[in-house]
């Protein structure tokens, strides 16, 4: 691109009017859809400080395919392509280490401690103990189960403390 244009383009941009002012810190997490697995037919929303909105983002981290985003293609890992094909105990173990490395790149998250285990042939239940940086918010278990290359997601608990 020549000065030329560089210096049209930025006098054109100068004569437009801001349709949105400039968000000011802290910005926090938005409003989000509930989207467990499919959005919610009432379209609801979450509330970004809850336990409830932590864990679906959680779900969502480890099911979304990896360069799937294209604002953000090193977000995710899909646990159900990885489970989805003989495995071995390490390999297995070695996955409960990439979800909880996964996991801990939500700023949100301080701590998260997986266990994957073989309950039948071809399906697997995965156990994430996850510990929000909020204190505002108390530790709690997602619990699913990955089997036929599909991830149910079968409990959100809160932790006993």
């Amino acid at each position: 691109m020549t000065d030329v244009v560089r210096t049209g383009i930025e006098a054109e941009i100068a004569k437009l009017t801001r349709q949105a002012s400039t968000p000011v810190p802290p910005l926090g997490y938005g409003i989000d859809l509930v989207c467990r697995t499919e959005l919610d037919p009432y379209l609801a929303e979450t509330n970004p400080d809850t336990i409830e909105s932590l864990a679906q983002d959680c779900f969502h981290r480890i099911t979304t395919a990896r360069l799937s985003l294209i604002d953000d293609p090193s977000y995710g890992i899909d646990i159900r392509a990885a489970l989805n094909q003989p495995q071995t105990p390490q390999q297995i173990q070695s996955w409960s280490g990439q979800i909880t490395s996964e996991l801990k790149r939500d700023d949100r998250v301080a701590d998260v401690k997986t266990t994957i285990v073989l309950t039948l042939p071809a399906s697997y239940e995965i156990t994430i103990l996850v510990t929000p940086v909020s204190a505002s918010l108390t530790p709690f278990s997602l619990i699913m189960v990955v089997v036929d290359g599909e991830a149910l997601l079968t409990a959100i608990n809160a932790a006993l403390t």
